[in-house]
């Protein structure tokens, strides 16, 4: 193989590697992997087990040997569609099951292996989830007439070990009848009040796309807590900190705690001259040490990760979002590599709950790692406290605890963030077994001559740092190490001064006479409540039992897809459509939004799992008062909808400043006659005036800081000044809909919109020629900060980069990821990227071309019609000739092979006598167009969706099909775009 390093125009530095036929291995690997349609029939009598996902399916294979098919189910076989009467509110809640194209595709080879089986053994994942699909696997093999004598049983395992396995093959079970009851009711539930409520917002808010059981109770929390920081009154207080220091040895910080024997409080002096007055009588006071106290204390270890805690900690501490977290967390229980084995056990979990075996391996593992000493006496048990918690399945642990375990398949892993995630994973587990940490502390008191003013210094130690060893930072006593699982990354308390060491504190002796080297009044201003991080939010909704911890991370990205959250740095803020719909919800649903309802739901439907409970008559308990509300609300008129948000949300939209009526704070400040109110659009909410379209002001939902603070004027604009390089312009600082922004203006009249060209009036004109040049804020900056020089940045972008460094083999690029230094990138690792690359072009849609490709014979785009190379050097069909639609469906759609320019039919081609003509209207119909998979998505569903709702009109109906395409998994949108390279229908 070749290595070769180049440049291009386009990047200051590329690289690229020449590996011969690796696009060969590479397509056959792939077809190999993805051609499941071609399973023969097992022999008779043979013996099949159906996991979920490939990976595992392979690992099983490996385990159980050639007397066992080990198939996939690719996750569910079955589901509900997504259409009004899927779940039977009339004929007791049946639920009208299919399977769309990706499930078909999947549930065929399954049907196919069964066949002549004499045993079928269901091991798909140990919860609620994997349990319903085998499930719906029997269902299907029942209504298939396939189900006959066999012989199906259930089996479930934690972890991906052969041990494990083989375990559980030895004892299997029937399929818990109780805990598909619980799914059905859950789905039955979601179901609902996504398909009677969700509609219902389309037409009254136009800006809010869904609610969801789980979903509006979360972003309910969030949107609390934004009213609560808008509602938030900072005060200022001051504190009063000093340096100190004894002869010959450092320095160190105090804070003042007492005044003539009076206690100064946390929040000091709410006054800045009584601070001062303070300062100067410690300048003029003789300072010595009054008393020297020295305690220890003990930390000690958290219980070993849940699926919460672990995303909790996950987002805290290695900056993950809760979905990325799972993600990694599967592949590390799957395994990494097929001759390998699971790396960690089942990752959704709510116990904490340790085997035996695992307890006597962790600590083997501890003794050998650190030693005797930090293996206690006995085994520490834990008891999980979150709220409605099932417990039912052990801690998410490594299967092998010991360091030299996985090592290899870690590091030859793709992502660094799984070697981080399993770092985590095996540092919490290996803490939650070993001492708690001991820590010295060390408290002095300062006091002056007469003894009226007192200074306090802390300082704390680590002794012996016990269970911190294994995250391996014992420097510092105030390290969370892993207690910082709620994510706040604020506090609202004030901050202390510079910590000192316990070692120079403990050096003090009474009676030390201390130098005063500094001396001032500190300013601090109490702070609101933090905003929710991804972390906190997770551990508030556990807290409350709302939800289980295995859907938090789906619930969270929800929100954030939907627009009602959007992440800014850590924290969740809550958008104006969130904060729209949870006043909707409250108005109208506050029953099902209610903290206490939701978890009390959850509690019952641990009851139906538990057998406790019947399933139809929880959901028929839920349905009735749901559909009155539905009912009732669907004739409130949309005008009154909004009018009653604009009264409800008034505190929020315009909070009165000091001395203000609250109509007064409603009144247009560019018009000064009209009255700002709510409106609705497409696009959301936001705060307009009643004398549109005379006046055009506008501003976001909530009250722009910046205009608060007085920089941006009543008119919604301020001058930051002339632009250097065209005299006649000027930059202005404008709010509006969406928040701060800059904007180039014209200097005689900067309030007029300038635009950059004359406009167009003819077809096809661009329909931003007549707007100024503009450019947002960035999130999370201060308008007050804006200045001239940043506006200009802001005003100059986009600005064209370049590509970074990337690998290249013939036609096909793939870039080298940022954590992957291109000097030491090895030819391995290029050889994983372009791998990716080409399953990734295989897995692609074709190019529309256009109806100008498809008619004009002399154009360039029919020069560049790609062409299926075969196995016959000499042999190249153009796309879309029925030789090459044969060829392509017969032979390797999918395989990975490069797209190639056929010049020769395009010069042909240009020969034409159509060439640069433009054809009849006949003629375009009849040239072949390039099919696209959401609009065939859309075909196919389109008359179901206006058969469900005859009253929207087309454009709803089209947002509809769009969110049902937005809400299809990966593996559903693969299914349309691979019938669209074969020319199928789905």
């Amino acid at each position: 193989m070749l290595l070769s390093v180049a440049t291009s125009e386009t990047s200051a530095c590329g690289f690229y590697f020449l590996v011969p036929k690796l696009r060969d291995q590479v397509g056959q690997a792939w077809q190999a992997e993805q051609d499941t349609s071609n399973v023969a029939p097992v022999a008779k009598g043979s013996k099949v087990v159906i996991v979920e996902s490939p990976a595992k399916a392979r690992k099983l294979q490996n385990y159980l040997g050639s007397d066992w098919t080990v198939l996939a189910s690719y996750g569910h076989v079955r589901s509900l569609p997504r259409k009004n009467g899927a779940v039977d509110v009339t004929n007791n809640f049946e639920m009208d099951w299919t399977s769309d194209a990706r499930q078909r595709q999947h549930i065929g080879p399954i049907k196919s292996a069964v066949r002549g089986a004499s045993e079928v053994v269901l091991a798909t994942d140990p919860d609620r989830e994997g349990e319903a699909i085998s499930w719906h696997i029997w269902e299907v093999l029942q209504a298939s007439r396939l189900a006959g004598n066999l012989q199906v049983s259930r089996i479930t395992f934690n972890e991906v070990t052969k041990k494990a396995v083989l375990a559980a093959m030895a004892a299997p079970r029937q399929v818990s009848q109780a805990l598909v009851d619980a799914y059905r009711a859950r789905l039955a539930l979601d179901f609902l009040i996504g398909f009677s409520v969700s509609p219902l917002l389309w037409r009254k808010l136009p800006s809010a796309r869904s609610a969801g059981r789980v979903q509006s109770v979360a972003l309910r929390l969030v949107t609390e807590r934004e009213s609560e920081i808008g509602a938030f009154q900072a005060q200022k207080y001051w504190s009063v900190d000093a340096m100190l220091q004894a002869h010959n040895a450092p320095a160190f910080p105090a804070r003042l705690t007492k005044v003539d024997g009076q206690g100064i409080g946390q929040m000091g002096f709410n006054k800045e001259a009584d601070a001062q007055s303070v300062v100067q009588r410690l300048r003029d006071a003789q300072l010595q040490v009054r008393d020297v106290s020295r305690r220890e204390s003990k930390r000690s270890p958290q219980p070993p990760f849940t699926t919460s805690t672990m995303q909790q900690a996950g987002s805290s501490r290695l900056g993950f979002t809760p979905s990325v977290t799972m993600s990694l967390a599967q592949r590390l229980y799957e395994g990494l590599s097929d001759g390998g084995e699971g790396l960690i056990t089942y990752m959704r979990t709510d116990g904490v709950d340790i085997s035996p075996e695992a307890m006597h391996e962790i600590r083997t593992a501890i003794a050998q790692d650190h030693g005797a000493e930090f293996v206690p006496q006995s085994e520490r048990t834990y008891k999980t406290k979150a709220k409605n918690a099932q417990e039912a399945h052990a801690a998410v642990q490594p299967t092998n605890v010991f360091r030299t375990a996985g090592i290899r398949e870690l590091q030859a892993a793709d992502d660094s963030r799984l070697r981080r995630l399993y770092a985590l994973i095996r540092a919490r587990t290996m803490a939650c077994q070993m001492t708690d940490a001991i820590m010295q502390q060390v408290g002095v008191d300062v006091d002056d001559q007469h003894s009226a003013l007192m200074l306090r210094a802390t300082a704390s130690d680590v002794k012996f740092p016990g269970f911190l060893a294994a995250f391996g930072t014992v420097a510092d006593s105030a390290d969370s190490s892993e207690s910082d699982e709620d994510g706040d990354d604020s506090s609202a308390g004030p901050q202390g001064p510079t910590r000192a060491k316990a070692t120079d504190l403990g050096a003090l002796q009474a009676g030390t006479p201390l130098l005063l080297q500094s001396v001032q009044a500190t300013e601090h201003s109490t702070r609101p409540p933090p905003r929710y991080t991804e972390a906190a939010l997770v551990k508030a909704l556990e807290a409350r039992g709302i939800g289980r911890p295995s859907t938090y991370a789906s619930t969270i990205k929800l929100l954030q897809e939907r627009g009602y959250v959007t992440r800014e740095g850590r924290q969740l803020h809550a958008q104006p459509s969130g904060r729209l719909l949870v006043a909707f919800m409250s108005m109208y649903f506050g029953k099902y939004i209610d903290y206490d309802f939701t978890s009390d739901m959850e509690r019952l439907l641990d009851d139906v799992s538990g057998g406790k409970a019947q399933w139809r008559e929880l959901v028929q308990a839920f349905w009735e008062p749901l559909e009155a509300l539905v009912s009732s609300a669907s004739k409130e008129e949309r005008v009154d909808v909004v009018a009653a948000l604009d009264k409800l949300l008034e505190p929020i939209m315009f909070p009165p400043q000091a001395g203000q009526a609250p109509e007064e704070a409603r009144k247009c400040p560019a018009c000064d006659s009209g009255r700002l109110a709510l409106k609705t659009s497409s696009t959301g909410a936001f705060v307009g005036c009643s004398s549109y379209p005379e006046c055009k002001f506008s501003r976001t939902f909530a009250p722009a800081d910046a205009s608060e603070a007085g920089v941006i004027d009543a008119s919604g604009m301020k001058t930051l000044g002339p632009h250097p390089q065209l005299p006649d312009h000027v930059i202005t600082l404008r709010n509006g809909r969406f928040g701060a922004y800059v904007q180039l203006d014209s200097a005689a009249d900067p309030e007029a919109d300038l635009g950059t060209q004359p406009a167009s009036k003819g077809k096809g004109a661009n329909k931003d020629q007549d707007k100024p040049r503009r450019a947002g804020v960035p999130k999370g900056m201060a308008p007050e900060a804006v200045s001239l020089d940043l506006a200009m940045e802001l005003l100059s972008w986009p600005r064209d980069l370049g590509f970074g460094p990337y690998v290249r083999q013939g036609d096909v690029f793939a870039s080298i990821p940022k954590d992957v230094d291109a000097r030491e990138i090895t030819l391995e690792e290029a050889c994983t990227l372009l791998t990716k690359k080409l399953i990734q072009n295989a897995l692609r849609p074709p190019r529309a071309k256009g109806k100008a490709a498809a008619s004009k014979g002399g154009r360039k785009a029919s020069a560049k019609q790609s062409a299926v190379k075969t196995s016959s050097p000499e042999e190249s069909l153009t796309e879309g000739t029925p030789a090459a639609e044969k060829k392509i469906k017969g032979r390797a759609a999918a395989t990975a092979v490069p797209t190639k320019v056929s010049k020769g039919r395009a010069k042909a081609a240009a020969k034409t006598p159509s060439a640069g003509k433009a054809t009849s209207s006949t003629a375009q119909s009849e040239a072949p167009k390039r099919r696209n998979p959401f609009l065939e998505f859309c075909s196919e569903h389109r008359p179901a969706v206006k058969a469900e709702h005859p009253d929207l009109p087309l454009g709803q109906v089209s947002k509809l099909l769009g969110e049902k395409w937005r809400s299809l998994s990966d593996e559903e949108r693969l299914a349309y775009r691979k019938s669209m390279t074969r020319g199928e229908k789905v």
